[in-house]
């Protein structure tokens, strides 16, 4: 079990939404090329492609115009769509997105290249999906939220009735941590120069602050209770990622 201070912290959606597991994950835009005089195969069918045309699909894959479809949806792929290519199979933008692509802990749905997200551990939420799980109120960055053995998230004002019911039955409830993470971006966006980045592995450069409490009883008896201080720094960029939050949400009302 996690005890966390920051909402979670508000970042980007992850900057590849469609993972590449393997080497053969590739995508690209299909190319049409004249045909050559060498001998061509097609990857879908194997046969030699004697077509006018030959559809290329990078490095070096070619195909018959007739079997370049998405596997799903059977859609034809030529040079005017992306195409996904995944353990020998090809796929459409829009069913590898989401057959593949990163989706809500909480909703289960993709992410799209210009949603905000809220990422807790190495799980990851859309921003009306972060939520206390007991009562429903949204989390946003600078609140302590807790985030519990199965995955279920909890304000701290919650987490702590959960504590102290716990104690009272002579149970525990593990470990808690803080952090006072509240990065925020979009894909559309930079950081603010005092603020690390997110590379494209998903991984966080810059510098948080982090304490460690033992949740239950203290020496004298009382429950130990995790405090989060901000300095000025972490204040300044809290009030850069609110005023843009806000910003953003009055573009989406309009």
């Amino acid at each position: 079990m996690v005890m966390a201070s920051g909402g979670g912290g508000l970042v980007q959606s992850p900057p590849d939404m469609l993972h590449h597991h393997n080497i053969m994950d590739t995508s690209s835009h299909v190319e049409m090329m004249p045909k050559k005089l060498r001998l061509s195969l097609c990857v879908g069918c194997g046969g030699q492609i004697h077509d006018q045309y030959i559809l290329r699909v990078a490095p070096d894959l070619e195909w018959h115009a007739a079997c370049l479809k998405c596997q799903e949806c059977r859609q034809f792929l030529d040079e005017s769509c992306t195409c996904f290519v995944r353990d020998g199979k090809t796929y459409c933008k829009r069913d590898y997105t989401r057959l593949f692509g990163t989706k809500c802990d909480k909703c289960g749905a993709s992410f799209s290249k210009n949603d905000f997200v809220m990422r807790a551990k190495t799980k990851i939420y859309h921003i009306d999906c972060f939520r206390c799980c007991a009562c429903a109120r949204q989390l946003i960055p600078g609140d302590e939220f807790a985030l519990r053995e199965g995955g279920a998230l909890y304000c701290r004002e919650d987490h702590d009735v959960l504590e102290k019911s716990a104690n009272t039955s002579g149970s525990s409830s593990g470990n808690a941590e803080s952090n006072n993470n509240t990065t925020l971006s979009n894909n559309n966006s930079h950081h603010p120069p005092e603020l690390g980045s997110m590379s494209d592995s998903g991984s966080e450069s810059g510098s948080h602050k982090s304490g460690r409490a033992r949740a239950g009883a203290a020496a004298d008896g009382k429950p130990t209770r995790v405090r989060t201080v901000l300095n000025e720094k972490q204040l300044h960029t809290l009030r850069y990622y609110k005023l843009t939050l806000i910003q953003q949400t009055i573009k989406c009302l309009k």
